[in-house]
């Protein structure tokens, strides 16, 4: 019902706007002088974006390119040089007027949304004044927003159809590799926070236990199971990575791992955390950012899926140093929230993830045979 009455009201404004205000003319490529590209969401979509922020830089060098990114995640984005502005996007009424008198400022020409679930960021992106509003029809409720739709093709991975919306201003897409920039004081911090962790070398290995949703997850249990294994066999260093929201998995694994472990849940900022990934000698994540992060840094990574799809969210393009281990959903549709006990991720087992993980250290110490990295 409240998403009703906000469509509504959006809408009788739109209509105001419009007879209040002069038509909106069309652009010429060379016109085109300010820029805005939107990722407000999660750290994994925000790299996904990179793609595409990177194909507009290329195709519209003497443009300013502006990014809205969720406040939280800026710093997946700084440092990246095809951005010349990153704007921080909290919501809330003051934030949300003070953001289009900010916008309005700036007057961009074009604004694309390459991912932005808050229903308010299509109305702020309207109201900056831009000409072209580039977006998937499929993806709104507010159509009328949206100057220059783009087919939303469901069964793409998610940089393609990022690329999809860049490719309407003829922007060159070849290029499809994930980016992040780690400042140089965050390793001296990571060598520090390791050696205070009792780290004097060997291999180190990651383990993010939590997900943003718990439908996500495979056992703590289980990831237990493979760092003990890991331990005894290799005498590896295992590292927990994760944030503040992880704490209670963090303690569960804790209780029952049996061995010392370095917590680096909820202690790093997003540039440690991505600064730690690096230093990984392998990763073991279910889907989440730092999956992303693990990623775009091409530390060596296994992948836990299911019920979310490695086709549409999984590693990309040529990346060597990632490995999935996917199973079916067992529910049609999967219930996703409401799932209460994600049982579909316990199909992934202890077995095969340390089958995987023992053939990917054999091949990183140089282990002399031929060895086939399978992809469950």
């Amino acid at each position: 019902m409240r998403k009703k009455i906000l469509i509504s009201f959006y809408k009788i404004i739109y209509r105001l706007y419009n007879l209040f205000s002069q038509k909106r003319s069309e652009l010429r490529p060379e016109n085109i002088k300010r820029i805005l590209l939107v990722s407000t969401t999660g750290i994994g979509d925000t790299l996904l974006s990179t793609p595409a922020i990177r194909a507009m830089r290329a195709s519209y060098p003497n443009s300013k390119i502006v990014v809205l990114v969720d406040e939280r995640r800026k710093e997946v984005l700084e440092g990246n040089g095809n951005i010349d502005e990153i704007i921080g996007y909290r919501r809330g009424i003051i934030k949300f007027f003070s953001l289009i008198y900010r916008l309005r400022r700036m007057k961009p020409e074009v604004g694309i949304i390459l991912h932005g679930n808050d229903p308010h960021i299509l109305p702020i992106v309207f109201f900056s004044g831009a000409k072209m509003i580039i977006y998937h029809l499929e993806l709104t409720r507010m159509p009328f927003f949206i100057t220059h739709p783009v087919p939303f093709r469901r069964e793409l991975h998610t940089i393609e159809k990022r690329l999809d919306l860049v490719r309407a201003m003829g922007a060159d897409t070849e290029d499809k590799e994930l980016e992040i920039h780690i400042p140089k004081p965050c390793f001296k911090k990571i060598d520090d926070f390791l050696k205070a962790s009792g780290y004097s070398g060997g291999l180190l290995f990651g383990f993010q236990l939590g997900a943003a949703k718990p439908y996500k997850c495979w056992s703590v249990e289980r990831f237990a199971e493979v760092g003990r294994y890991l331990v005894e066999r290799y005498n590896a260093a295992i590292a927990i990575i994760g944030d503040s929201k992880d704490r209670y998995r963090v303690k569960k694994f804790e209780e029952i791992f049996g061995y010392k472990f370095i917590d680096a849940s909820g202690k790093l900022t997003l540039s440690e955390t991505a600064a730690l990934i690096s230093k990984l000698d392998m990763f073991l994540t279910n889907d989440t950012g730092p999956m992303h992060i693990a990623f775009a840094l091409k530390t060596t990574t296994i992948a836990l899926f299911c019920p979310t799809d490695y086709k549409t969210i999984g590693p990309y393009g040529k990346n060597e140093s990632a490995f999935v281990i996917s199973k079916d959903r067992p529910c049609d549709p999967c219930i996703t929230k409401k799932c209460k006990k994600p049982f579909c991720m316990d199909q992934i087992s202890v077995e095969e993830v340390i089958e995987l993980a023992d053939k990917l250290i054999k091949k990183k110490e140089g282990f002399q045979g031929n060895i086939q990295i399978p992809r469950y």
